[in-house]
């Protein structure tokens, strides 16, 4: 059996170790406040806070922590390469239905699972109703000769449209400068 370590803490260069609440529950969490429209100081706060705990620093190194715990320790330019065809906040259901389907032992809504164990689920499943729903959302209707086929599938890309929002999504510097009190020059 494959044991995988999964983050459970980090150590500030200050040289105290501070825990990651590593719930998936927490991590869906923290990437709703990011997606909401409070201010960048109190997304930030509030994500750094969920994550590591009220007594942990607020500064730019948890925040980089934070955000690279939340990208399942992928750089920004890795996750920029990726085809986004899923929001796992607002696809938690068909999510949730899928993970059941796949895996009859596991139910997300009875059992704490680290997030990144949560994410590699969603990255294993095969040939279930998030799988399906990914696929009409990246199917491109240029492709489709047959013109029927090619309305129901447009009528079904309208359905499962990813509701992404453009939250403005200041720099690391802006959201210390906020934190800290500062003035933004945005």
């Amino acid at each position: 059996m494959v044991n995988i370590k999964y983050p459970t803490k980090v150590k500030h260069p200050n040289g105290e170790y501070y825990p990651i609440n590593t719930s998936y529950t927490v991590g869906l969490r923290c990437m709703s406040l990011i997606d909401s429209d409070v201010s960048p100081k109190e997304r930030t706060y509030g994500v750094l806070t969920m994550l590591f705990g009220k007594d942990a620093p607020k500064d730019v190194f948890m925040l980089d922590k934070a955000v690279l715990y939340l990208q399942r320790g992928e750089e920004l330019e890795v996750q920029k390469t990726r085809v986004h065809d899923i929001d796992i906040v607002q696809d938690l259901p068909l999510i949730a239905i899928s993970i059941e389907t796949q895996f009859p032992a596991i139910d997300i809504r009875e059992k704490e699972i680290h997030f990144w164990k949560f994410i590699d689920l969603i990255e294993s499943l095969n040939g279930t109703l998030i799988n399906n729903v990914r696929e009409i959302r990246t199917t491109k209707l240029s492709d489709i000769k047959d013109p029927k086929h090619r309305r129901n599938v447009e009528e079904a890309q309208k359905r499962y449209k990813l509701k992404g929002k453009e939250v403005a999504k200041p720099t690391l510097a802006e959201l210390m400068n906020e934190i800290e009190g500062g003035e933004t020059n945005g």
